[in-house]
């Protein structure tokens, strides 16, 4: 943060996010004039209004709380976007209070689930709009669970203990493209060879 972020943000915390958010729910009371009322920079005052806003939003909610939102389906960011709150903050906060797997398997059921409603679409669909919406929300779902979830992911990731403990991650993606590549060399150099060796004598 800058000299003058922090500068912003110690006077920010002398005057008290309740006394902030009181005299912006005034009618008529613009954001930019509460900066000039308190002499900061009206981008620090909303970056401080969402960072404290998120510190609240984090003292009332719980790690179970948070899994229920993501398997109904709400992704970390939408979560931030809905309530106004630090993206940044919220994912370091989940980081802390939440086991990978739990989390893992919460996003596992929104896919499941959102996989399930857009079948449903499908099969009740009475027109081709109807089709076409649900197949592109289909799509969204599908490029999200492949990116938030390992169970739906393209990218398999395989990992081996060899000796004295070192672990190595092959993903099984790129080891069959270079399998594939290696086996298309070998396949082309047996081919130049049968060229090059002399025919049969009849």
């Amino acid at each position: 943060m800058t000299p003058r972020g922090r500068r912003d943000y110690d006077r920010l915390d002398e005057v008290g996010f309740d006394v902030v958010e009181e005299q912006l729910s005034r009618r008529g009371t613009k954001i930019a004039a509460l900066a000039r009322l308190y002499d900061v920079a009206e981008i620090n005052l909303r970056l401080w209004r969402r960072m404290r806003r998120t510190r609240i939003y984090l003292d009332e909610l719980t790690p179970q709380q948070l899994l229920n939102y993501v398997a109904d389906g709400h992704s970390l960011a939408e979560i931030a976007r809905d309530n106004d709150l630090s993206a940044r903050i919220l994912e370091a906060w989940v980081k802390e209070n939440i086991i990978p797997q739990e989390l893992e398997e919460a996003r596992e059921l929104a896919a499941e689930s959102q996989f399930a409603r857009a079948k449903d679409e499908l099969k009740n669909a009475v027109d081709d709009v109807t089709i076409r919406q649900a197949v592109e929300r289909h799509k969204i779902d599908r490029f999200h669970a492949e990116r938030t979830t390992k169970r739906f992911s393209d990218e398999k990731t395989v990992r081996v203990t060899g000796l004295e403990g070192v672990i190595f991650n092959f993903n099984t993606n790129r080891l069959m493209e270079s399998i594939e590549a290696e086996q298309a060399a070998d396949a082309a150099a047996l081919i130049g060879e049968s060229r090059r060796l002399p025919e049969p004598a009849r």
